[in-house]
């Protein structure tokens, strides 16, 4: 019984979920029209068609953030955020606005197979958990890890995010960008 709305435009990875997820589960599927202003139009479906599960990048909150102390989405149930930075004062407000949704914070490349990591939003624990104001990542998906390495490649506290697992791809085309790419613990992991 579920309605999702699919607000991505098709060349963007994402997009898949909310087409594919849909079919997966029986569901509806909504589609914004190519008309109109991108964001209004999202308010307006969410509301017209009572959208229960809704997946968009965190950056439609910053044109929304004036309006969501009249925005009221009771039928929300889920509602998903990846491909940029989530802010914390944000997801407060966005919060406010879908009483009845669960948040989650995803995180990942196109080459994790679009996402890798995920964090439920709660007001209280992403305040103390936030790094310069933004949203935890959260942890890997179950056959995914991670680590953090220097430019060495060599396991360090804070450097570059990297993840191997059933979902990482394992090597771009013909064998491009292998700089990428780097073997530790006897597996592969993407930079």
């Amino acid at each position: 019984h579920d309605r999702f709305l699919q607000v991505y435009e098709l060349t963007f990875d994402v997009s898949v979920f909310s087409f594919f997820m849909p079919l997966l589960v029986g569901a509806c599927c909504y589609v914004l029209p190519d008309t109109g202003i991108k964001f209004m139009k999202t308010v307006e479906y969410l509301q017209q068609h009572k959208i229960t599960v809704l997946s968009m990048v965190p950056g439609v909150l910053n044109y929304l953030e004036s309006y969501l102390p009249e925005i009221y989405l009771p039928q929300l149930r889920y509602s998903f955020f990846s491909g940029d930075a989530l802010y914390h004062l944000l997801a407060v407000k966005w919060n406010r606005s879908v009483t009845n949704a669960v948040i989650h914070n995803f995180y990942g490349p196109t080459e994790t197979t679009i996402v890798g990591t995920r964090y439920i939003f709660d007001e209280k624990r992403s305040a103390e958990e936030s790094v310069n104001g933004i949203v935890p990542l959260g942890k890997p998906f179950e056959g995914m890890e991670f680590l953090i390495v220097d430019e060495y490649n060599v396991p360090v506290e804070k450097g570059e995010l990297c993840f191997s697992g059933t979902q990482v791809i394992a090597g771009y085309l013909n064998g491009t960008h292998e700089e990428q790419f780097f073997n530790c613990n006897e597996k592969r992991y993407y930079k």
